[in-house]
């Protein structure tokens, strides 16, 4: 991106942030296809504000202005921390949450998802707000900014680090790791976020998706030792699939590499059964008929 006006850099939460005078500082990324009209999306970064003066805008795909000038943005006004996606078949819609939810002066991880019915908006790994939509994300030409709106001088004072955008939703224990790893950075230690495998039946179709957190995307997932169940097989993406021709229990191990190449493994257990397990019963005494 290009820095407009007086944005400059700054000591981050993880590293070197941008930081915005709430003026006329803003970053501008060019639009590029990848950026807008995704079904699903994740937006995070880590925000400090330095007041909540005018409208702060933290990021912004869009003109803020009306129907089809929108794609996704998060702002402020009055100290209500707002999300906001606009669909091509919904309109715009906003979740907003309770005022004073954060602080000034003090980073706070900051997440807008939506999964194609619901956004949700994140404040330090807790949902603060909801609202409804429908529908993939709008296409728009309009250049992603940071830090601000110029046509409509929404400027915020403070900083932005470790932006991100997904054409995912991050499910809540994805978000709540990024915001344990503080300021370790989400990008330094990939995780194997899956700890079971539910067991399944001899012949059933089976399919599971393996998760993984942390890194940079996209993951490639590999088996690494032991062998999983004939009639199945794990593809590059993490999904574990097909129908068990052999009962027992399997033990193996898999790895996951992320963008940079950071790999890391982990072993797991899986039980095919040849039926399904009888429930319990349980024989209550009645009368004087003995029960045998």
């Amino acid at each position: 991106g290009v820095r407009v006006g007086g944005a400059t850099y700054t000591v981050g939460k993880v590293g070197v942030g941008f930081a915005f005078n709430g003026v006329d500082a803003l970053v501008e990324v060019p639009n590029d296809p990848s950026l807008s009209g995704m079904t699903t999306l994740t937006v995070e970064a880590w925000v400090k504000f330095d007041n909540f003066s005018g409208t702060p805008v933290v990021l912004t795909k869009g003109e803020l202005s009306g129907r089809g000038t929108n794609t996704y943005a998060i702002w402020s006004r009055l100290s209500e921390l707002r999300g906001t996606v606009e669909t091509a078949v919904g309109g715009v819609n906003t979740a907003m949450s309770n005022p004073g939810i954060v602080d000034t002066g003090s980073f706070h991880h900051i997440a807008l998802t939506y999964d194609g019915s619901l956004i949700r908006l994140y404040v330090d790994g807790v949902e603060v707000a909801s609202a409804t939509n429908i529908g993939p994300v709008e296409s728009t030409a309009f250049p992603l900014l940071i830090g601000g709106l110029d046509i409509f001088n929404f400027f915020m004072s403070g900083s932005v680090d470790e932006l991100s955008i997904y054409s995912r939703e991050l499910s809540i224990d994805e978000i709540r790791s990024i915001f344990d790893a503080g300021s370790s950075g989400k990008c330094k230690d990939i995780q194997i976020n899956t700890d079971t495998l539910p067991n399944k039946i001899l012949g059933e179709s089976y399919s599971f998706q393996f998760e993984a957190i942390l890194g940079t995307l996209p993951y490639t997932w590999n088996l690494v030792e032991g062998a999983i169940p004939a009639g199945m097989t794990l593809n590059s993406e993490g999904v574990l699939s097909g129908s068990p021709i052999e009962a027992g229990t399997f033990s193996f191990t898999i790895s996951v590499t992320d963008n940079n190449g950071n790999t890391t493994a982990k072993t797991f257990v899986i039980e095919i059964l040849l039926t399904v397990p009888p429930p319990k019963i349980r024989l209550n005494k009645v009368g004087l008929t003995p029960v045998p």
